[in-house]
């Protein structure tokens, strides 16, 4: 986070490094900064898909639901679109709503094996976690998924649960296999 942070400080403007910098908010745990950091950029870059996802996820995990709810209107990807508003109504109270999204979404992920990660997701935050590795552990198996982050934000609720680790472990990415890769780097000053 901090080097990525430099090199914003370095280039402003910079939206790979503005997308990579809410990324690793989200991955630390730094929901607010991620968050202020997606809906700055979004005033720059309105129509930005990327952002306005970035911005449902951010208010849900900062407790803004409602705001979640209602920016998931301006996602044009279905799927998205679909996990939002899924993940929102369970948050809400709606059980009766988050369940037909998440068939609906079960049901489009279907003829699309790559979006099964979202479902996996979903599954995840309404607190099915026996369904979320069920479709991960598909995933894998199929070759659909080859990596993910270990602090992947949307699997909050899995990373207690042992089948995490050893998920993790059969993709590369466990917390012991990141921990033993040396990354040592000094950052400059920012008044260099």
């Amino acid at each position: 986070v901090a080097l990525q942070e430099y090199l914003l400080w370095r280039e402003p403007l910079n939206v790979i490094i503005r997308y990579n910098l809410i990324l690793s908010y989200l991955d630390a745990q730094r929901f607010e900064d991620a968050l202020l950091l997606t809906q700055a950029t979004l005033e720059e870059r309105p129509e930005d898909q990327f952002l306005i996802e970035r911005v449902t996820l951010g208010k849900r995990l900062t407790g803004d639901v409602q705001g979640a709810l209602a920016d998931a209107d301006r996602v044009e990807d279905p799927i998205i679109q679909l996990a939002a508003r899924a993940t929102a109504y369970h948050m809400l109270g709606h059980q009766e709503e988050s369940k037909a999204a998440i068939a609906k979404l079960a049901e489009l992920t279907e003829s699309i094996p790559q979006a099964r990660d979202v479902l996996a997701s979903v599954y995840a935050e309404v607190g099915d976690a026996d369904a979320a590795f069920e479709t991960l552990d598909r995933m894998v198996e199929d070759g659909t998924i080859k990596r993910m982050r270990y602090n992947e934000p949307n699997y909050l609720k899995l990373h207690n649960d042992p089948r995490w680790a050893q998920l993790m472990e059969r993709l590369s990415s466990s917390k012991a296999q990141i921990d033993a890769i040396d990354f040592d780097v000094d950052i400059p000053s920012r008044s260099q």
